[in-house]
């Protein structure tokens, strides 16, 4: 198969990459929209290339979960981590819901004397919200991965 690079990589970030000797490739599936999709990884030996050249000095940083704060001799910042990724929280808990409802009304005797579930039963509506909701999920997280040089996507 012929290889396929983002034609978004302005700097030649993936070219000079794949110039190192590869050491495995890894085999892995996603699904999307419902579909299996199969994509190759590689793994070249030795460092990453730089795409930006390295500062001088001592910088200490905070990573928390939603932002980075980061302090040098001349400089401190506070800022947003990933900003452009929009988390999609309020998608999420609605189609978190609606599977709810619908475990419960297709599953009304579930429950044992303490209350316990015993067994689901999935309906094909409940299943495609699954589908939905590993979706939306899997967006962002897809979205991240390309805005750290090095990490696969």
């Amino acid at each position: 198969m012929p290889l396929r690079l983002d034609p978004k990589d302005k700097l030649g970030w993936q070219r000079i990459a794949l110039e190192a000797r590869t050491k495995y490739v890894r085999i892995v599936r996603r699904t999307i929209r419902g579909r299996s999709r199969w994509y190759g990884q590689f793994v070249q030996e030795g460092l990453a290339p730089q795409v930006r050249p390295a500062g001088e000095g001592v910088v200490g940083y905070d990573l928390g979960p939603s932002t980075v704060a980061c302090v040098s001799d001349t400089a401190a910042s506070l800022e947003k981590l990933c900003p452009e990724v929009e988390q999609p929280w309020k998608e999420t808990r609605r189609i978190l819901r609606s599977m709810d409802r619908s475990r419960r009304a297709t599953n009304p005797g579930n429950y044992d004397e303490k209350g316990c579930v015993k067994r689901w039963l999935r309906s094909e509506r409940d299943k495609r919200r699954r589908w939905a909701l590993a979706a939306r999920l899997r967006v962002p997280a897809a979205d991240s991965s390309k805005l750290i040089p090095g990490r696969p996507a």
